[in-house]
């Protein structure tokens, strides 16, 4: 009777479990021709404490549940998926032009246990990216579903989350408008570095930000095109887009933040803006020790030999099409008061 009693339990809370979307997250945005549809994978107990959102999707991908069990809703009623949940407001993004210390801001607000962290998280990249595949969606739809996917993502179980930190991916500076709109009073920075470091990490490291793959995205060029574009250029392109969007005015001199800068800034200038408590110290200096997206690695310095390793060819395409922005931004941070 005893086993009989566990299995009907056990059957008990598969139900309760798929009727509900408490402890399930949204994966990705799909898209057929019928409508926009959220796939969702069970969560359990898995943190969000990975360098990515990615990274701990692939963890829920091997959960004994998402192995049996696929869910798939429409966009639409994401709302009613979730409706009376607890959800935290964002209390801050972070912009950046990518390979400039983001992942150590996020790491470090993740290190705290009150700190809901969503590192590029791509349901909200599909929602920005879907007026793309679905030229019919208005810009007031493509707020909607925003507002509707970050407080999905920001619900907690946990009474020790009092607030959500969002890093966005580096291409979404273009989306800013959408993104402040939606969240008009919360703050955010911009976080940049040296471009020619920049350039040199891509280069040793791909990543789907350069491919062609994501042009449509980086560029607003088709895959056919961006193939034809040679790889050095095509880095120095995207950031060129990146830092150019930076520049008009969206982003007033106290939110920069130069790669230099950290991680002090985190303490000094970030995590106040963004009303969450200061890290200590101590913690922080020790989490800068290693290396922010393989965490079992110490981290070493690199802006030094990045710039000595440049080829004089790379540094003149780099002085060409970037120097100019990357000192535009640099006068204009050093005006903060």
């Amino acid at each position: 009777m005893v086993g009989a009693c566990s299995w009907e339990q056990y059957l008990v809370t598969i139900v309760h479990t798929v009727n509900r979307f408490t402890n399930w997250t949204p994966f990705c945005i799909s898209h057929d021709e019928q409508a926009n549809a959220v796939d969702w994978f069970y969560r359990g107990d898995i943190r969000f404490d990975d360098p990515t959102y990615g990274d701990t999707m692939q963890r829920c991908a091997n959960h004994p549940f998402n192995l049996i069990f696929t869910r798939k809703t429409p966009l639409d009623a994401l709302d009613e998926c979730t409706q009376g949940e607890r959800s935290l407001p964002p209390a801050g993004f972070l912009f950046h032009l990518s390979r400039c210390g983001s992942t150590l801001v996020s790491r470090a607000f993740n290190h705290r246990r009150d700190t809901l962290v969503l590192s590029e998280a791509g349901p909200i990249n599909d929602v920005l990216q879907l007026s793309r595949r679905d030229p019919s969606l208005t810009h007031e739809q493509t707020r909607s579903h925003l507002f509707n996917i970050v407080q999905t993502l920001g619900r907690t179980l946990d009474a020790q989350e009092r607030h959500l930190f969002i890093k966005l991916d580096a291409w979404h500076v273009h989306n800013h408008a959408a993104i402040t709109q939606t969240f008009a009073h919360t703050p955010s920075f911009f976080l940049y570095r040296d471009p020619l470091e920049v350039v040199v990490s891509h280069l040793r490291t791909e990543s789907f930000m350069m491919s062609p793959a994501n042009a449509p995205a980086t560029l607003e060029m088709t895959v056919q095109d961006a193939v034809k574009i040679p790889r050095e250029l095509l880095i120095i392109r995207v950031l060129a887009r990146i830092l150019s969007a930076a520049l008009t005015g969206i982003f007033e001199p106290h939110q920069l933040v130069n790669y230099r800068e950290l991680p002090d800034a985190i303490n000094s200038r970030i995590a106040p803006a963004f009303g969450i408590e200061i890290a200590d110290p101590d913690e922080l200096a020790l989490l800068s020790r290693y290396h922010a997206k393989r965490p079992h690695e110490t981290f070493t310095a690199d802006a030094e030999e990045k710039q000595a390793v440049a080829s004089p060819q790379l540094r003149e395409l780099v002085n060409e099409h970037l120097r100019p922005l990357y000192d535009e931004l640099e006068a204009r941070r050093l005006t903060r008061r």
